[in-house]
């Protein structure tokens, strides 16, 4: 029974060993996740920290090495100089990050670090590729021909003597920031994070990477013996193309004028962007409006809206604008086209640099106005409609509606226009000073106007025909002495309509009805 018992716990004794065999590992955690979005051209940054797992305390340090590759071509750019978010139970850390980058290593240098949090210097050196060169990283690296093109991030980290980790899981050790650029590829394309190499095989020892100094293996000194990671992490982060989401937009007024005369009504040209756009914003902006329906109206104007200049943090980054009303009869490309031809930048000063409009938000870019001369009630209930429509010519070559953004064209996804009603009142015509309305300018007209204001005589027709002194007061005690100074005193003469029938653009049915007059 003794026996039985002995080999029980000594069998007991054997699985715990096994079941607590000591474990290590490095991987990733990222900040924004496996999909990051960004404007095609634009560059984006994946962030994150590498991290240490360690089944069992006693981690004095370690090395680690994680390449970054990209079956698609993506170009990116190490460059990291961030704080770890920490904590790690130690008091100084001696930290080293070297950055590969094919056969060139950029190397921090060694770094004393207390307390936490600690900081660690990730640099990139960017040759050979184009897409780093000036963010700041150094010029002259040594190179390591073992790396064989391959680029990616070597870490070595000792603790102090006396010092070690505890168990831990997934704590993180140091960040890292790769800053890429978007591709055009509608799929996008990955960047791809693998940390590589143990000491385990000859295979497993080709794959390493090398900073200035010896390949780096992936695993730590626990108890005073080296030992192999036996896990190792990675991660595909997929960088995706957000198309740039651009529309424009178009509000008129309608118009009402009074036959004889004129009338018009405010319109805007507005620019939407988003509103999930990323990035830079609109650079320039060309729009092509075509007007069309009434005969009777044309665009009167066009100019910059206050809007558009409010947005822009320099004015002067406006860097050439351009509108023509096209229909004047000065452009045969445009055959009988009317409307509004518009070109706007402001994203190249002379330094080669400037702004952008937000990427998310609407501005009000152009201002315009439309209208006309109504002889007569003929375009009474007519409507009119201004519509985006590419290839109305300016000064210069026909333009299609469009945004520049990260230097690409971007198409409008969407153009809404607008239209208009016109109306046409009438008004009768009439002679001026004629109240009685008999065609004739006497003495009987001032005595009708002292009856109807004092003694409750017959009532004027048209109130404008006794408006004398075309102060916009009809049937005045100075209308009366005007209609008598005239006639008996040599003073001015009514002006127009006058002396004969005429019709009155400032008229309105209420104050000369149709048919209330003698004239034809």
């Amino acid at each position: 029974m003794k026996r039985t018992v002995l080999l029980f716990t000594f069998a007991l004794l054997v699985l715990s060993r096994t079941a607590t065999a000591q474990e290590y590992g490095f991987g990733f955690t990222l900040d924004g996740g496996t999909s990051i979005a960004g404007a095609a051209g634009s560059t984006v940054q994946v962030t994150g920290h590498v991290t240490i797992s360690a089944s069992e305390p006693g981690v004095g340090g370690w090395t680690c090495g994680f390449e970054t590759s990209s079956p698609d071509g993506l170009e990116f750019c190490i460059n990291a100089s961030t704080e770890s978010t920490g904590p790690v139970d130690k008091q100084d850390l001696i930290q080293t990050a070297d950055v590969v980058n094919g056969n060139e290593v950029q190397t921090a240098g060694v770094l004393a670090l207390f307390p936490d949090p600690t900081t660690f210097m990730i640099q990139d050196s960017g040759a050979p590729h184009a897409q780093c060169e000036g963010s700041g990283q150094a010029t002259s690296t040594p190179t390591n021909s073992q790396n064989a093109g391959r680029r990616g991030v070597v870490d070595s980290t000792v603790l102090n003597i006396g010092q070690s980790l505890t168990g831990v899981d997934g704590l993180l050790i140091f960040p890292f920031a790769i800053d890429c650029v978007v591709p055009d590829a509608e799929a996008g394309a990955t960047l791809d994070l693998a940390f590589v190499g143990r000491t385990d095989t000859p295979e497993e020892q080709e794959a390493r990477l090398k900073g200035p100094g010896q390949p780096v293996a992936n695993g730590v000194s626990a108890s005073g013996a080296t030992r192999s990671a036996q896990t190792l992490g990675s991660v595909s982060i997929s960088i995706i193309p957000q198309p740039f989401v651009v529309s424009f937009e178009a509000t008129v007024g309608d118009i009402t004028a009074v036959a004889g005369g004129s009338g018009s009504a405010d319109g805007t040209l507005t620019v939407v962007s988003g509103p999930d756009n990323s990035g830079e914003g609109v650079a320039a902006l060309a729009f092509s409006v075509s007007l069309s329906g009434s005969d009777s109206v044309d665009i009167q104007s066009a100019s910059t809206s206050q809007d558009l200049l409010d947005s822009l943090s320099n004015v002067s980054a406006l860097a050439f604008e351009s509108f023509h009303v096209s229909g004047d009869g000065g452009l045969d490309a445009n055959g009988q086209g009317r409307g509004v031809v518009a070109g706007q930048v402001f994203a190249l000063d002379l330094t080669g640099a400037g702004e952008t409009l937000s990427p998310n938000g609407s501005v009000v870019a152009v201002d315009f106005t439309v209208g006309g001369d109504f002889a007569d009630d003929s375009a009474n209930g007519e409507s009119f409609s201004l519509d985006f429509v590419d290839g109305l010519r300016g000064p210069g070559a026909a333009i299609n509606n469009s945004t520049t953004v990260l230097g690409k064209t971007v198409v409008p996804g969407s153009t809404t226009g607008a239209s208009g009603d016109v109306t046409v009142v009438v008004a009768a015509a009439y002679v001026r000073c004629d109240p009685n309305n008999d065609l004739k300018n006497d003495i009987a007209d001032a005595v009708w106007m002292i009856s109807e204001l004092f003694r409750v005589g017959p009532q004027t027709a048209c109130p404008d025909s006794s408006d004398c002194d075309s102060d916009g007061s009809a049937g005045t005690m100075g209308d009366i002495s005007f209609a008598i100074g005239y006639q008996f005193m040599g003073g001015s003469a009514p002006a127009a309509p006058f002396p004969g029938c005429d019709n009155d653009p400032a008229s309105t049915p209420e104050t000369c009805p149709a048919g209330s007059t003698g004239c034809p």
